[in-house]
Protein backbone atom coordinates (compact mmCIF):
# COMPACT_ATOMS: atom_id res chain seq x y z
CA UNK A 1 0.00 0.00 0.00
CA UNK A 2 2.69 2.59 0.62
CA UNK A 3 4.48 1.57 -2.51
CA UNK A 4 0.93 2.03 -4.36
CA UNK A 5 0.78 5.87 -2.78
CA UNK A 6 4.13 6.67 -3.53
CA UNK A 7 3.55 5.58 -6.93
CA UNK A 8 0.04 7.59 -7.14
CA UNK A 9 2.10 10.69 -5.83
CA UNK A 10 4.77 10.74 -8.54
CA UNK A 11 2.35 10.14 -11.56
CA UNK A 12 0.38 13.06 -10.22
CA UNK A 13 3.75 14.81 -9.87
CA UNK A 14 4.30 14.21 -13.43
CA UNK A 15 1.02 15.08 -14.83
CA UNK A 16 1.09 18.62 -13.31
CA UNK A 17 4.12 19.19 -15.16
CA UNK A 18 3.05 18.05 -18.43
CA UNK A 19 -0.29 19.17 -18.53
CA UNK A 20 0.09 21.34 -21.34
CA UNK A 21 1.36 18.93 -23.98
CA UNK A 22 0.11 18.44 -27.51
CA UNK A 23 -1.22 15.14 -27.14
CA UNK A 24 -1.34 12.92 -23.77
CA UNK A 25 -2.37 9.55 -23.36
CA UNK A 26 -4.06 8.80 -20.29
CA UNK A 27 -4.46 4.94 -19.40
CA UNK A 28 -5.62 3.71 -16.06
CA UNK A 29 -7.08 0.55 -14.75
CA UNK A 30 -10.91 0.36 -14.58
CA UNK A 31 -12.91 -1.88 -12.79
CA UNK A 32 -13.24 -4.49 -15.47
CA UNK A 33 -8.99 -4.57 -15.52
CA UNK A 34 -9.42 -2.62 -18.99
CA UNK A 35 -6.90 0.12 -20.04
CA UNK A 36 -9.08 3.49 -20.89
CA UNK A 37 -7.70 5.83 -22.90
CA UNK A 38 -8.12 9.71 -21.85
CA UNK A 39 -6.97 12.31 -24.91
CA UNK A 40 -6.66 15.37 -24.37
CA UNK A 41 -5.41 18.19 -26.89
CA UNK A 42 -3.71 21.65 -26.61
CA UNK A 43 -1.33 23.95 -28.22
CA UNK A 44 0.78 24.61 -25.65
CA UNK A 45 4.31 23.33 -25.37
CA UNK A 46 5.27 21.45 -22.35
CA UNK A 47 7.80 22.93 -20.12
CA UNK A 48 10.79 21.55 -19.39
CA UNK A 49 11.01 20.05 -15.85
CA UNK A 50 14.39 20.91 -13.79
CA UNK A 51 15.43 19.26 -11.27
CA UNK A 52 17.83 20.64 -8.83
CA UNK A 53 20.08 19.40 -6.09
CA UNK A 54 20.94 15.94 -8.54
CA UNK A 55 24.48 16.61 -10.15
CA UNK A 56 24.70 14.24 -13.27
CA UNK A 57 27.57 15.58 -15.35
CA UNK A 58 27.37 12.94 -17.75
CA UNK A 59 24.95 13.32 -20.97
CA UNK A 60 23.11 10.72 -22.60
CA UNK A 61 25.17 10.43 -25.70
CA UNK A 62 28.31 9.32 -23.66
CA UNK A 63 29.34 6.69 -22.81
CA UNK A 64 28.76 6.02 -18.95
CA UNK A 65 31.57 3.80 -16.56
CA UNK A 66 30.12 0.36 -16.55
CA UNK A 67 28.95 -1.39 -13.50
CA UNK A 68 27.74 -4.26 -12.46
CA UNK A 69 24.37 -3.65 -12.94
CA UNK A 70 21.90 -4.84 -10.58
CA UNK A 71 18.64 -4.95 -13.08
CA UNK A 72 17.30 -7.92 -14.78
CA UNK A 73 18.63 -8.60 -18.69
CA UNK A 74 14.69 -8.71 -18.93
CA UNK A 75 13.90 -5.29 -19.04
CA UNK A 76 16.31 -4.57 -21.79
CA UNK A 77 14.76 -3.94 -24.90
CA UNK A 78 15.37 -6.57 -27.46
CA UNK A 79 16.54 -3.90 -30.10
CA UNK A 80 18.89 -1.64 -28.01
CA UNK A 81 21.99 -1.65 -26.95
CA UNK A 82 23.32 -0.67 -23.46
CA UNK A 83 25.29 2.35 -23.31
CA UNK A 84 25.81 1.84 -19.44
CA UNK A 85 24.17 1.76 -15.97
CA UNK A 86 24.50 3.05 -12.69
CA UNK A 87 23.29 1.24 -10.06
CA UNK A 88 19.95 0.43 -10.59
CA UNK A 89 19.75 1.94 -13.94
CA UNK A 90 20.10 0.47 -17.23
CA UNK A 91 20.52 2.92 -20.05
CA UNK A 92 20.04 2.11 -23.71
CA UNK A 93 19.84 3.39 -26.93
CA UNK A 94 17.57 2.17 -30.12
CA UNK A 95 16.71 3.28 -33.55
CA UNK A 96 13.01 1.67 -33.10
CA UNK A 97 9.43 3.97 -32.69
CA UNK A 98 9.29 5.16 -29.40
CA UNK A 99 5.99 3.91 -29.73
CA UNK A 100 7.02 0.29 -30.62
CA UNK A 101 9.11 0.55 -27.58
CA UNK A 102 6.71 1.48 -24.94
CA UNK A 103 4.27 -1.30 -26.46
CA UNK A 104 6.81 -3.56 -26.09
CA UNK A 105 7.21 -2.58 -22.11
CA UNK A 106 3.33 -2.43 -21.31
CA UNK A 107 3.40 -5.77 -22.86
CA UNK A 108 6.83 -6.98 -20.61
CA UNK A 109 4.95 -4.91 -17.56
CA UNK A 110 1.48 -7.38 -18.18
CA UNK A 111 3.48 -10.62 -18.52
CA UNK A 112 5.08 -9.88 -15.07
CA UNK A 113 2.07 -9.68 -13.64
CA UNK A 114 2.83 -6.22 -11.71
CA UNK A 115 -0.84 -4.82 -10.56
CA UNK A 116 -0.12 -0.91 -9.80
CA UNK A 117 0.63 0.50 -13.05
CA UNK A 118 0.87 3.84 -14.75
CA UNK A 119 1.81 4.69 -18.73
CA UNK A 120 2.04 8.43 -19.55
CA UNK A 121 2.74 9.43 -23.26
CA UNK A 122 3.42 12.66 -24.43
CA UNK A 123 4.49 13.92 -27.88
CA UNK A 124 4.91 17.66 -28.07
CA UNK A 125 6.60 19.29 -31.32
CA UNK A 126 8.45 15.44 -32.44
CA UNK A 127 9.66 15.82 -28.84
CA UNK A 128 8.56 12.34 -27.17
CA UNK A 129 8.29 11.50 -23.11
CA UNK A 130 6.72 8.48 -22.26
CA UNK A 131 6.93 7.48 -18.86
CA UNK A 132 5.70 3.69 -17.32
CA UNK A 133 6.02 2.86 -14.08
CA UNK A 134 4.64 -0.36 -12.51
CA UNK A 135 4.83 -2.57 -9.15
CA UNK A 136 4.25 -5.50 -7.72
CA UNK A 137 5.12 -6.99 -4.19
CA UNK A 138 8.73 -7.47 -5.00
CA UNK A 139 9.92 -4.86 -7.47
CA UNK A 140 9.36 -1.61 -9.01
CA UNK A 141 9.90 -0.22 -12.13
CA UNK A 142 10.43 3.13 -13.40
CA UNK A 143 11.15 3.34 -17.70
CA UNK A 144 11.26 6.64 -19.30
CA UNK A 145 11.50 6.65 -23.31
CA UNK A 146 12.95 9.47 -24.71
CA UNK A 147 13.37 11.03 -28.52
CA UNK A 148 14.02 14.36 -29.05
CA UNK A 149 12.63 16.15 -32.31
CA UNK A 150 15.21 15.85 -35.40
CA UNK A 151 17.02 13.04 -33.82
CA UNK A 152 16.99 9.26 -34.97
CA UNK A 153 18.20 7.62 -31.52
CA UNK A 154 15.60 6.81 -28.74
CA UNK A 155 17.08 6.86 -25.35
CA UNK A 156 15.65 4.22 -23.14
CA UNK A 157 15.85 4.26 -18.97
CA UNK A 158 14.74 1.89 -16.80
CA UNK A 159 15.26 1.57 -12.76
CA UNK A 160 14.41 -1.06 -11.43
CA UNK A 161 13.92 -0.93 -7.38
CA UNK A 162 13.69 -4.65 -5.60
CA UNK A 163 11.05 -3.80 -2.43
CA UNK A 164 12.22 -6.73 -0.02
Amino acid sequence: MKTFKILLILVLIFLIFSRNSITKQLIKKTSQGKPTIIKVETKTPTPILTVTGIQNNTTPTEEVKQTQPTTDNAWVYPNSKQIGSLDNTLLLESNDDPGKITDWYKQKIESMGMSAKSFVQTKTNDNVLNKLVAANGKEKIDIEINKKAGEQVVRIKVLVVNLN
